[in-house]
């Protein structure tokens, strides 16, 4: 998965998976802007710790930021209308994953073990499935303009 998202994933993980309303509260736009462009220069050289973002909606901006800046979505535009006709069949969708380029899946592997995770810390964070369905899906998934 691309060094952008996974160290994100790494921050919301280690600092934000009790916080309330982790990915639909909305981090400083100029704070998720400076964190991407670090990201975008030296993934490695940025520490999730690093005074700058201690913000963990300023991170999970910056995941949403970025996948939202894909100039093709994780479910692809040439899949687009094969996913929405098997959005009821989970074995359908998981095909379709299947039929995604390799670094898109791998991505979205490591996207949907990620929401998985903050899931598994709902009854604190209120996040549950819906909830990051609502705010991931128009980012994962679009049509063509």
């Amino acid at each position: 998965a691309p060094d952008v998202l996974t160290k994100c994933i790494e921050a919301v993980e280690k600092r934000g998976m009790q916080q309330q309303g982790i990915y639909r509260i909305a981090g400083t736009m100029t704070e998720v802007k400076s964190l991407k462009n670090e990201l975008n220069k030296d993934p490695s050289a940025v520490r999730v710790d690093d005074v700058r973002w201690t913000d963990i909606n300023c991170w999970a901006g910056c995941l949403k930021l970025f996948l939202r800046e894909l100039p093709n979505p994780l479910f692809t535009f040439e899949l687009y209308d094969q996913f929405v006709a098997a959005a009821d069949s989970a074995g359908e969708v998981a095909s379709l994953v299947d039929e995604l380029p390799e670094a898109h899946r791998v991505t979205v592997n490591t996207l949907l073990q990620h929401l998985q995770a903050v899931v598994q810390h709902e009854a604190v964070n209120k996040m549950t499935s819906h909830n990051l369905a609502v705010v991931f899906g128009p980012t994962v998934l679009r049509p063509h303009e």
